[in-house]
């Protein structure tokens, strides 16, 4: 009889100490997969997928758009419980803080005792996670919510990187002051939809628009006037072209417009419409009424001629000058016999 219970208890340790190198095994894949995550939406699924293997049958974790200040509301990121996962929206459901564990989020049949643990980067709180568990182990829960911790915190540096990276892009290719595309960007985009006319023998247009006569208006204006004036015909002019259509600040009060499958007459019909158009509708600053015309030059594909689209911005900056030398508030279309710049 001895003997029969040693063997026994022999063999109940030996199934208790499987199942604990079963679940350090499992703790390990958990923390390795908490370690590398750098995202929070897949940090997220990652804990809905593994923590209830580890016998952790709900989880609600909460964090706040304002770290540091749980008197706010906080975005309900993840909720699942024995019967499943929660469908949440995917920037979280927007919560007050007091209301721990709202009703329809627990659907469970009868209490239950729940572990909660704030969530830090630092010193700095920005959240907290309820745990649900039927044999609550704190030395588990302490270790996933610091990797959780880490693997957040990891995850808003990523996220702030990106939006950096994303506003140092756009930085880079659009015009502090018009928010539009500037010359180095003109160029970028215009090189493809050229090299497309190209290839296919389309036709493409350019044309270059400069307002008349801005020296005399920063000078009686003042230089903060000739900023609004610019901004507001870049307004005027996004209005009026079309989405396929490339625009940008060439540089000072110059503007390009690139024209993908647009020939010399409809370019024309377009840019002198759009000429009258800006004469006729002067710029309300305050209660100053500024009266504007602008010049226009425009030049259209010549696919045996025309090699790069620097090629034609050149005819169609040429054609400009041809525009202010007859006398400005007009367009002019490239001609090679014209007088030259």
């Amino acid at each position: 009889v001895f003997s029969s219970e040693v063997l026994l208890v022999s063999e109940e340790r030996l199934l208790e100490r499987a199942q604990e190198e079963q679940q350090s095994d499992l703790l390990r894949v958990i923390s390795q997969a908490l370690v590398i995550t750098f995202d929070q939406a897949e940090l997220i699924q990652t804990i809905a997928r593994l923590f209830p293997r580890l016998g952790i049958t709900g989880c609600w974790i909460f964090l706040s758009d304002q770290p540091g200040d749980l008197s706010q509301p906080v975005r309900l990121r993840l909720a699942y419980n024995r019967f499943g996962r929660v469908d949440l929206p995917p920037e979280g459901r927007l919560l007050p803080t007091r209301r721990l564990l709202p009703a329809g989020l627990l659907d469970l049949p009868s209490a239950f005792t729940g572990i909660v643990y704030s969530l830090f980067y630092g010193d700095t709180n920005f959240g907290f996670a309820v745990f649900e568990m039927d044999e609550p182990d704190q030395k588990t829960l302490e270790m996933l919510t610091s990797q959780i911790n880490t693997a957040l915190q990891g995850a808003r540096v990523v996220e702030d990187l990106r939006r950096m990276e994303a506003e140092f892009r756009l930085q880079a290719n659009t015009d502090p002051l018009t928010g539009i595309y500037n010359r180095r960007m003109l160029y970028a985009l215009g090189e493809p939809a050229f090299l497309l006319a190209r290839r296919h023998n389309l036709p493409l247009s350019v044309a270059m628009v400069d307002i008349d006569n801005f020296k005399q208006l920063n000078d009686q204006y003042g230089h903060a006037v000739g900023d609004q004036v610019l901004c507001k015909l870049t307004d005027y002019i996004k209005e009026r072209i079309r989405g396929a259509d490339i625009f940008g600040r060439f540089g000072g009060e110059e503007f390009l417009i690139i024209l993908p499958e647009t020939g010399a007459e409809g370019a024309l019909a377009f840019v002198d419409r759009m000429r009258k158009s800006i004469q006729n509708h002067p710029i309300i600053i305050g209660g100053l009424t500024v009266r504007l015309t602008v010049s226009i030059g425009l030049a259209c594909l010549q696919v045996d001629r025309d090699q790069f689209i620097d090629h034609l911005i050149d005819k169609a900056d040429q054609a400009l000058y041809q525009a202010k030398q007859a006398g400005k508030n007009q367009v002019a279309v490239y001609s090679p016999t014209a007088p030259a710049a």
